[in-house]
């Protein structure tokens, strides 16, 4: 891709970007990871947010150090208290005045992971399959309202997504040209992966094992010469490289370890596994409900085994195997139940992306595998794209305990996109950039007419963003973005009182940006009128709902009504007459 061009579109991106900032409200995880990350940097501890890598929310809290936020550090020794939620309140309650500044600095930091993510996304695919497919794959990171939503909230997903995105960039360049001893370059992009996200941890083992099998199956000239000491055995010389080149990469891992370990100052590193005390169930060998902490490993074999990784990240490890044993509650098209689903990713995928991104990773995949054919089923480096989204995909989609958020197979999304990119190796140059054009108009459409609320975004399948809420919940709806502009709402409608506001969560005081306002209440009184199986309101009047909690069981009475105006996708809002002589539904 020319520069200027590559320049051009992502001032376009900085754009889409800068507005979803603005116009969002500080969202539930990201109030955590922000003075997390402050703590870190203050205290050198990291017992806050454990249970994802401190990295991207470190870098995100360098600019309070500038102008710091009131906050007192205080914390709890249990593994089962969330330290990070009790800075999130504190931090959110007690800087209202100065908090959009201070979600402006942070989230400035996104932008890096972003135009990271770009970067490489282009670079791959221009590798691959030329300029012009260079130009498609920006062109679907650049507009993506996932990737756009996520880059504007200080979380780990969009940096684990460009971390993750280089990190297989780096592999791939280095299983063509093989150039160095040992691979550092791998080993340090691995290493930024996993501290950006612990799903990354499994490129440990999966790099090593594809590069055996590459090397295995697929015999390479040069690398045979250099072991031609084996005899004249092609079968003997390919093994022998492949287990020598996986060795290499799996030597090369140290640095790696020794990188994760340096940016968590090195707690607890080398801890012997019997000394740790852990509370799943997995680890710690009790039943979930105990609470308690035990380790199965102590007094036994392993005991003694120094573990080369940092204690806090052991705790992380654990405390998120926990989670998923005891399971959370999940929706899913209106329907709530104790633990997830298998295919629930793969669902949201296909309601929250593009439909227009689907038919070009539909075609991509099609010329993709009709070349495969055509070259008598052989692999080839270019399927590392794809089969890196489909594992990803397979490792989220295994863990069911709950299953709340598209973002957790985010990191899938850049590789997929790069698979989209080979219609530019099936279509002449202009015309594959032209079917891209034609394929996001629909994206681009919804970007100008939803300015700054790309995470609203359901494609028009799912009965587009005023619905989205009928298919998926949490931070897929509303996580907290919508916050300001309800109370923007609120206080330019005085003639809609009484007025009743349910925020995406109570995280941080939000009623309190209404304390001034008349006849504005921000809890729901509800009765149960004889005969009547699901609650009503007690109070009549306007009821305006974050899309996030219209979607809780508690708030059923309003999922069949039909809102009186929607000021957002993601915020309804609701008009009820007398509760009592308003009909119910008997189920």
């Amino acid at each position: 891709m020319r520069p200027l061009a590559l320049v051009a579109l992502g001032l376009a991106a900085l754009t889409l970007w800068g507005l979803q900032v603005v116009r969002s409200g500080w969202c539930n995880d990201e109030a955590a990871h922000i003075p997390a990350g402050l703590y870190h940097l203050e205290t050198g501890r990291m017992d806050a947010y454990r249970v994802n890598p401190p990295l991207p929310r470190m870098i995100a809290a360098i600019p309070l150090l500038l102008d710091r936020p009131e906050i007192d550090w205080h914390y709890s020794e249990s593994r089962y208290v969330r330290n990070e939620y009790q800075f999130a309140h504190q931090w959110v309650r007690d800087n209202h005045e100065h908090l959009r500044r201070y979600l402006l600095w942070t989230r400035g930091t996104m932008a890096g992971f972003f135009l990271l993510g770009l970067w490489v996304v282009s670079k791959w695919s221009s590798q691959l399959y030329g300029g012009c497919a260079g130009w498609v794959a920006a062109m679907l990171w650049t507009f993506n309202p996932d990737i756009i939503a996520n880059s504007a909230v200080v979380a780990p997903d969009l940096p684990a997504t460009a971390s993750g995105l280089l990190a297989g960039y780096v592999f791939w360049s280095w299983l063509i040209q093989r150039e160095r001893p040992f691979p550092w370059a791998v080993a340090a992009a691995v290493a930024f992966a996993v501290l950006c996200k612990f799903s990354w941890l499994f490129l440990l083992v999966g790099l090593p094992l594809l590069t055996l099998v590459h090397d295995a199956f697929f015999k390479r000239e040069s690398a045979g010469e250099r072991l031609r000491w084996l005899g004249s055995a092609p079968i003997a010389r390919r093994v022998a490289v492949a287990a020598f080149d996986s060795l290499r990469l799996l030597l090369s891992f140290s640095l790696t370890v020794l990188l994760i370990n340096w940016c968590y100052g090195f707690d607890g590193s080398g801890t012997r596994l019997g000394h740790f005390e852990f509370i799943s169930e997995s680890l710690s060998g009790r039943d979930i409900v105990s609470g308690q902490t035990a380790n199965r490993f102590a007094g036994g074999w392993f005991a003694w085994v120094p573990v080369p990784l940092p204690a806090e990240m052991v705790y992380g490890l654990d405390y998120l195997k926990w989670e998923f044993e005891q399971g959370m509650p999940c929706y899913l098209r209106g329907k709530w139940q104790h633990g997830g689903w298998w295919y629930f990713h793969l669902y949201a995928m296909a309601v929250k992306m593009p439909i227009g991104y689907w038919l070009l990773i539909t075609a991509g995949l099609g010329s993709l595998a009709l070349d495969w054919l055509r070259r008598g089923k052989r692999f080839s480096l270019e399927w590392l794209p794809l089969l890196i989204a489909i594992v990803f995909v397979a490792l989220v989609s295994f863990q069911t305990g709950f299953t709340h958020h598209v973002r957790y197979v985010l990191p899938a999304y850049g590789f997929l996109f790069i698979v989209a990119s080979r219609v530019a190796v099936v279509l002449p140059g202009r015309f594959a950039i032209g079917l891209a054009a034609i394929c996001l108009s629909g994206t681009l459409w919804f970007h100008a007419t939803h300015l700054g609320l790309a995470h609203t975004f359901f494609n028009p399948l799912a009965g587009g963003p005023d619905n989205g809420w009928r298919h998926l919940s949490h931070s897929n709806v509303d996580w907290g973005q919508s916050t300001y502009r309800m109370v923007d709402w609120v206080k330019k409608h005085p003639e809609q009182r009484p007025m009743t506001v349910l925020f995406r969560s109570s995280l941080g005081n939000p009623e309190a940006l209404l304390k001034d306002e008349p006849d504005v209440f921000t809890s729901v009184g509800w009765h149960y009128p004889p005969g009547i199986r699901n609650p009503v309101p007690r109070q009549p009047g306007w009821y305006l709902i974050s899309g996030f909690p219209v979607t809780l069981q508690s708030n059923r009475f309003f999922w069949d009504k039909t809102p009186a105006q929607q000021p957002d996708p993601d915020s309804l809002l609701y008009r009820v007459e007398s509760t009592l002589d308003t009909p119910h539904s008997q189920d």
